[in-house]
């Protein structure tokens, strides 16, 4: 069972914006598998619009059709790792072929090994595709690429007892296409450091820090430019007990200061939890829980409060067969004010909460090919009425290992 209580605000609040954010995998283990793969899904409400309300030139429903290559690669070079996954593909939609362009997901680098216990991992990410509306709080929804870039270095030195000091950095920018879009492009910057005491009777402890930054590049006001800094102190401790539960709690504090006038500041806690059941070996089941900072890249505001709460699982059914569900629950209270409310198109919306539910399988029919499907069911809910929209989607995907 482990246990992790950490005094610590969050990470950089724009990187946590970052979908598929570029990490490292855990598994590092030696391994080469490519794939090609072709899904295919339906949404009721592509444009995630309510049922009154339906834009010229743009149909409710679309059937989507993704061909795709994706890639798990970790090949060791003595005691150094290279590593690269993610996916390169095209959407095709049958009837809003506006909507029609590239997604690619990709995150690739090399962990560094120095010493008996100094590693230091660097991962570059790459992002481009069309964006979902389900985050978007726009009068007329128009067709946008966003794209994001991001780079992430982190170092730490850990025995099996003693110190274990740990530094990191973090650049990432976010781009569009759209002409309204680009008064969200960003660039962030954020800095880590920690410095902890490990000991397999004990656990470790850490004492840590944290400062971000994000700046809207395309959005100045009366001269100003809007930005937001983040701050961060905390302490942290985990140990881990048995085998069957596993669990990791964080608490903490964060200081927000945009620089926009009218835009309040945040001061207040955060807290994410996470707990894995493993009832048997073939049934497991996570719950997790946290409230963040996040920075909107989608909303007239300059960031949000998040509350969030999700459930998921999966039932190994026979060996090359698996069923999984899940649900979750986010609340957003959006902060605005400045000229941010002036962003045209967009609405100031004060708050909005996203439920939504889903059941799958995997089905291995060969060493070679995999089938899955999925139903997923989403509803929005704001305080303004012409955002609630519910959305069906239902996702087939069929891969082949090359």
């Amino acid at each position: 069972f482990l246990i992790g209580v950490a005094l610590a605000a969050l990470s950089s609040p724009a990187a946590a914006q970052l979908a598929g954010g570029a990490t490292a995998p855990a598994d590092l283990s030696p391994r080469y598998e490519l794939r090609a793969t072709a899904t295919v899904s339906y949404d009721s409400n592509v444009l995630q619009l309510p049922e009154q309300f339906n834009p010229p030139n743009f149909s409710r429903d679309d059937i989507r059709f993704t061909p795709a290559v994706t890639a798990d690669v970790a090949r060791p070079l003595g005691r150094q790792t290279l590593f690269v996954n993610g996916s390169v593909g095209y959407d095709f939609y049958a009837n809003n072929s506006r909507l029609n362009r590239e997604r690619i997901g990709l995150a690739g680098g090399a962990v560094l090994r120095a010493g008996s216990a100094c590693s230091a991992t660097t991962t570059l990410g790459y992002q481009r595709q069309q964006v979902d509306f389900i985050n978007v709080f726009q009068a007329s929804p128009q067709p946008n690429t966003r794209e994001e870039r991001s780079l992430d270095v982190q170092a730490r030195c850990a025995g099996t007892v003693g110190l274990t000091p740990s530094a990191g950095f973090r650049r990432f920018e976010v781009r569009n296409t759209a002409p309204i879009f680009r008064l969200f492009d960003v660039n962030g910057t954020s800095y880590n450091v920690g410095l902890g005491y490990q000991r397999p009777s004990l656990g470790t402890i850490t004492l840590f820090g944290t400062y971000a930054t994000s700046v809207f590049t395309g959005r100045d006001v009366l001269g100003l430019s809007d930005r937001l800094d983040n701050y961060s102190v905390g302490v942290s401790f985990e140990r881990r007990i048995g085998t069957r539960i596993t669990g990791v709690i964080s608490a903490g504090f964060s200081w927000v200061d945009p620089n926009l006038p009218g835009v309040e500041r945040f001061r207040g806690a955060n807290y994410s939890a996470s707990l894995l059941i493993v009832p048997t070996d073939n049934f497991r089941v996570t719950l997790e829980a946290a409230r963040s900072i996040d920075v909107q890249t989608f909303a007239a505001a300059a960031y949000a409060i998040s509350d969030s709460y999700q459930l998921s699982g999966s039932y190994q059914l026979a060996r090359n067969i698996r069923f999984n569900f899940g649900s979750s629950y986010r609340k957003q209270d959006f902060q605005t004010g400045g000229g941010i409310i002036l962003i045209p198109g967009f609405f100031v919306v004060p708050a909005a909460e996203n439920v939504t539910g889903n059941v799958g399988f995997s089905y291995d029919l060969t060493q070679r090919i995999a089938l899955t499907g999925q139903f997923q069911q989403s509803r929005r809910i704001s305080d303004v009425d012409f955002f609630n929209a519910n959305n069906s989607r239902l996702i087939f995907t069929a891969s082949l290992r090359l």
